[in-house]
């Protein structure tokens, strides 16, 4: 594991974004939106986090954040 450090004004970030798919490589990740770039990842590839939890951690940072939440 490496750590990457990421500086991103706060008003770049339009919204958080839950994206949840099911079957055979199933996809729950949690991403920032961030103006006039790529969707940034929040979660680890590979180990698809409860449902619940997503969804619990995307509202409280949206929250703190200020911005929508996405996807749901």
């Amino acid at each position: 594991r490496r750590r990457i450090d990421v500086d991103i004004p706060l008003r770049e970030i339009q919204a958080v974004k839950v994206e949840v798919r099911d079957g055979l490589s199933p996809v729950r990740r949690l991403a920032l939106r961030v103006q006039g770039r790529r969707d940034l990842p929040l979660t680890r590839v590979g180990e698809p986090l409860p449902l619940a939890e997503i969804e619990l951690t995307g509202a409280r940072l949206a929250r703190f954040l200020g911005v929508p939440l996405e996807g749901l």
